[in-house]
């Protein structure tokens, strides 16, 4: 019979494990609506993923694997939440603006508007609407970057 002379390192591979959960977490880009999320949901995770941007090395003491597994627990319970529900918000907030824009557009000259319109293209400035998307561009490469397989521990 052949015994198996290759004895695992256990601390070593938690070790590899551990540092990658630490480089995967790091790089992932957490926009303020998903913050402002772990901070309701679990402010511990909230806590600690903002410790970890700003530490400055690797801490082996540290357990980034609890982190990691919170940090995947969080997400996937609450991923309408998260994810779903504020790009929503955001999509019907950019539906809004069109509307604004439009009715803007079709109504400068009716006198009976002109408070209405005011406060319509106020809550319309192109810099308002740029926030929108870019707010949607961070949540998309947030969810997509989650999910990434050449970013996964």
């Amino acid at each position: 019979m052949l015994m198996n002379t290759y004895k695992i390192a256990k601390p070593r591979t938690k070790g590899i494990y551990n540092y990658s959960c630490y480089t995967y977490l790091n790089m992932l880009k957490i926009p303020a609506s998903v913050f402002e999320n772990f901070d309701m949901l679990a402010p511990s995770l909230a806590y600690q993923l903002n410790h970890l941007k700003l530490q400055k090395n690797y801490n082996p003491h540290f357990s980034y694997i609890e982190l990691y597994d919170q940090f995947f627990s969080v997400v996937n319970d609450n991923i309408d939440r998260i994810f779903d529900k504020r790009r929503a918000e955001l999509l019907k907030e950019l539906a809004s603006i069109n509307g604004r824009k439009n009715f803007v557009r079709k109504n400068k000259e009716n006198p009976e508007y002109l408070l209405f319109l005011k406060d319509a293209d106020e809550h319309s400035t192109p810099e308002y609407e740029q926030e929108i998307h870019q707010q949607l561009a961070q949540l998309n490469q947030f969810i997509f970057s989650v999910f990434d397989s050449k970013l996964t521990a």
